[in-house]
């Protein structure tokens, strides 16, 4: 475990991302999850962002409601924290987006923006898991178990040990 360490998160979000997509399995937010926390939310804050009037997104010239997620990590499962804060920024009330509460404790799996310091969650909601009572929501384990079967995916698999006889 490593000591409770504080980061923001802020999910940013791709105007041009699909409205939905389909489901991505375990092996695939972990293979492409450039960090991967197990963490709790300490404070909320929203900001205005307009979407630039010259962008190729049919979103062009609207403001976006974007909320900022402090989170204080319980847990680093992959990747270097960058520093004390890390910056993920999520659009609450749009489609398949993560929406995040105080207090509550998740296990994120998140992606570096490009050329940012800032990161986004893995296949937008699909990279963000619940926990309550020690336990995921979503897929009925403990924290322990889930973050064990993360690990698995973290692994090489083993070399073929030829039978000896």
């Amino acid at each position: 475990m490593y000591p409770a360490l504080i980061v923001a998160a802020m999910v940013t979000v791709c105007a041009d991302a699909p409205a939905s997509m389909g489901p991505v399995s375990l092996s695939g937010l972990t293979n492409n999850a450039d960090l991967i926390i197990y963490g709790r939310v300490d404070s909320l804050a929203t900001e205005e962002r307009l979407i630039a009037a010259d962008s190729s997104s049919e979103m062009r010239g609207r403001v976006l409601h974007e909320t900022h997620a402090t989170v204080a990590t319980i847990e680093v499962v992959k990747g270097p924290v960058p520093g004390p804060v890390v910056v993920v920024t999520t659009v609450p009330g749009m489609e398949d987006h993560p929406v995040f509460r105080t207090g509550e404790q998740s296990i994120l799996f998140l992606v570096r923006n490009e050329g940012a310091e800032t990161f986004s969650t893995v296949a937008l909601s699909q990279g963000k898991f619940d926990v309550a009572d020690g336990q995921v929501i979503r897929e009925g384990v403990s924290v322990q178990e889930f973050l064990n079967r993360i690990r698995d995916h973290l692994r090489p698999n083993p070399p073929e040990i030829p039978d000896v006889h």
